[in-house]
């Protein structure tokens, strides 16, 4: 998966043992992927549990089994996503290969599109991984003829290119794990840096095996020429494409790897676990210790530093800022403590409902909890970018008696109507003349052009990226376009698009609204995108707003305070749940 991300997107990314990860620093703006055959061990189940009280940008896992604990944990922590594809092939061996192939097959495709492969293409389908994967074709048959002349040596050095790289990796680790003796890797040029002394020292006990793809075959050639003679040397020609070479070189080190047991008389698949190795793998990995209580700082307060500053509190202790930091988050607390709360503003998507479930209702428990409110007599405001699904998915979820009480702000705060009114907003309204020379300006781009769709109304367009293009991409583009003649309010970015909004367009409207109708008491600001330039900046930026995603660098406003792991329509509970009744028509938090 990091070769292919790095190929694919030109992004670093790198491996790290589920060990690691919890001892590592990560960036707030990291996605990390688990990845697990079963999904049960207790070196992923601690890595998960670590990383989701760190909450980076994306935590995503893919398991190949059903009802893992990993997917149970996610359950407690919504932003978390799991992909689960079981094999067909049922369970596994001691090595996986199962499931390890499965998973590598998988993310071929998924890379393979996002690079633009042809609709329906398959890097499976070519004929290379058809021959290679039968041990008896010609391919298979020359692969088993040079592996033959290595196998009687102690020591096998592998040598590889990039695209092989995930066959050479898997050899080292099922020689290793299968006790079929010792494996030293390298690339072809790395080798060149001091690992070619092991033969100089060691030639008699030691062979090479070289993976060679297409690409490899000059940089392979020169460096075999130049072995020493004695030193037995398996060629394993691995052609096609990068992508069809990643995958023919896993097959490769599957084959190897039985040819190997066969020849040592131990079956890779069921070499016999010792006892002492059932107690190691069993063993609970070590503790991470909550970095709150180590500085003297809660674990809520601690959470809620970090997501505001990206620094943690020990690092924020070490350079002598904790205690600002501290006193900035009391004096909002006490801030939203002492507010009589009237009325509620809240954007939809990521708040409301998650992002990736923004064409269902609201979840019930959110739905319950404006319910909840709404009986008490508090106004409900929802400021959205989209237009009337919202109305009708908050009518399947909120009681009709009390629709007239909520007020929708469509197209980022544009059309303002309450919930009651099916004839808002309308769908024959022209777009502005700012968003028709907007529009007519981004489709002389031709990454606009030719990888985003174009959606325009009254007051607002909406892009979004066809997967090639980068949500920060298209939000670069689109706003040095629309800088370079000026007149439009605001270019923001919401879950999943690009908003351009003209002078009308503005979140805070739905406020202005409630205060107009007579509502004299506080508005609490709910959103997730607080960051500038995050489409709820503005609507964050107000005194009385608390985030349940992204927040703002302003210190006195928009703090995310939801527990440690949590994040979207979680938060978003956890912020309704701690308002409670003041007075008539008035809540408070507590």
């Amino acid at each position: 998966m990091a070769q292919m991300h790095r190929a694919t997107t030109g992004h670093v990314a790198t491996v790290l043992t589920p060990l690691e990860v919890t001892e590592t620093r990560l960036d707030p703006s990291t996605s990390v992927w688990l990845l697990s055959a079963s999904g049960n061990n207790v070196d992923i189940v601690g890595a998960a549990r670590a990383l989701a009280l760190r909450e980076p940008r994306q935590l995503a896992a893919l398991v190949c089994r059903e009802n893992s604990k990993v997917a149970g944990f996610a359950a407690d922590h919504p932003y978390m996503e799991v992909h689960v594809f079981a094999p067909p092939t049922g369970k596994d061996g001691f090595l996986a290969t199962n499931s390890l192939f499965g998973a590598v097959a998988l993310l071929a495709r998924a890379y393979s599109a996002v690079a633009g492969a042809a609709p329906g293409s398959n890097p499976l389908d070519s004929v290379i991984l058809e021959s290679a994967s039968d041990g008896k074709s010609k391919l298979g048959a020359t692969w088993q003829e040079q592996v033959e002349s290595v196998l009687g040596r102690d020591t096998t050095i592998v040598l590889h290119g990039t695209s092989t790289t995930l066959g050479a990796v898997d050899l080292e680790s099922k020689f290793t794990e299968a006790a079929l003796g010792q494996v030293q890797v390298a690339d072809y040029r790395n080798f060149a840096h001091g690992r070619h002394h092991w033969l100089a020292k060691r030639a008699k006990t030691s062979a090479v095996i070289a993976l060679i793809a297409d690409q490899d075959e000059d940089v392979a050639a020169r460096t075999l020429a130049l072995l020493p003679g004695d030193v037995p040397v398996a060629r394993i020609a691995v052609p096609g494409t990068a992508v069809e070479a990643t995958l023919t070189s896993l097959l490769a080190a599957f084959r190897i790897t039985q040819w190997a047991g066969r020849a040592r008389g131990i079956d890779p698949g069921d070499p016999g676990v010792p006892e002492f190795g059932r107690k190691l793998y069993h063993l609970r990995p070590p503790r991470t210790r909550s970095e709150g209580r180590v500085q003297g700082v809660t674990r809520r307060h601690a959470a809620a530093i970090h997501r505001k500053t990206g620094r943690t509190v020990a690092e924020l202790s070490g350079a002598g800022d904790l205690e600002i930091w501290r006193g900035h988050l009391r004096r909002f607390e006490r801030t939203l403590a002492s507010a009589s709360i009237g009325a509620i503003v809240l954007d939809y998507d990521g708040t409301v409902v998650d992002t990736p479930d923004r064409f269902d209702p609201p979840l019930p428990a959110v739905a319950a909890e404006l319910t909840r409110l709404l009986t008490y007599g508090v106004a409900i405001g929802v400021a959205t970018g989209r237009g009337k699904s919202v109305r009708l998915s908050l009518q399947r979820a909120l009681p009709q008696e009390l629709w007239d009480n909520v007020v929708i702000g469509y197209y980022n705060g544009a059309v303002i109507g309450a919930l009651s009114d099916d004839s808002t907003p309308r769908q024959d309204g022209a777009p502005s003349a700012e968003i028709v020379r907007a529009a007519d300006a981004l489709r002389d781009h031709p990454d606009i052009r030719a990888h985003s769709t174009m959606e325009l109304r009254e007051h607002q367009l909406t892009l979004a990226g066809d997967g090639s293009l980068s949500e920060q991409r298209l939000w670069d583009i689109a706003n040095d376009v629309i800088r370079s003649f000026g007149g439009l309010s605001s270019v923001v970015r919401s879950s999943h698009s690009i908003d351009v909004l003209d002078a009308t367009a503005t979140k805070l409207r739905v406020s202005e609204h409630l205060r107009a109708t007579g509502m004299r008491h506080d508005v609490l600001s709910i959103g997730d995108r607080g960051r500038w330039p995050g489409n709820d900046h503005e609507l964050l930026g107000q005194p009385l707003a608390v985030s349940v995603d992204e927040c703002s660098a302003d210190a006195t406003t928009c703090w995310n305070l939801a527990p440690a792991g949590q994040r979207g329509t979680a938060a978003t509970l956890h912020v309704l749940r701690s308002l409670h009744p003041k007075s008539d028509g008035i809540v408070e938090w507590r």
